[in-house]
């Protein structure tokens, strides 16, 4: 079992990425459904239910609808943007700013994601072990409603 969940932490991990850096949009919204439904199953696995339909009613299913509707809706889907692109546009491209600007911004970006998956991981590490006596759950609160219960 324990297996399994690495199995589907690594897949998570692995769309998540590649949504990053998927050039199509339509693929992008395919690998995102993915990552909803590997993240419902592992609520489902957490033993939470109520959160793992809500990912996948959500996440995997009107939110993906949404992004198709709105794919269709400005014909994104089915042409090829590149041959069509106009001169003022590859002109824009093309300028050293612009190429300086969209490498510091990918830069950033893995910078900030870093920062944040660190923040993450500090903050886990720093909870109380399940169970413990100084578990913030473990208090009179609790016990007070099952004896009055």
């Amino acid at each position: 079992m324990i297996m399994f969940k690495y199995i589907l932490l690594f897949f998570l991990i692995v769309c998540a990425v590649a949504v990053s850096f998927s050039k199509n949009l339509l693929n992008s919204i395919i690998i995102f459904m993915s990552y909803s439904l590997i993240m419902s199953i592992m609520w489902i696995m957490l033993e939470s239910p109520d959160l793992a339909i809500t990912e996948a009613a959500v996440g995997a299913g009107v939110t993906s609808v949404l992004f198709f509707i709105t794919l269709k809706r400005i014909s994104a889907i089915g042409k090829e943007h590149a041959d069509k692109q106009d001169m003022t546009t590859k002109e824009i491209n093309t300028r050293r700013a612009v190429r300086l600007f969209d490498r510091y911004y990918k830069v950033a970006a893995i910078a900030m994601g870093a920062v944040i998956v660190m923040a993450l991981v500090l903050t886990v590490s720093n909870l109380p072990a399940f169970g413990e006596a100084s578990n913030p759950y473990n208090n009179e609160v609790p016990m007070r409603y099952l004896e009055k219960s």
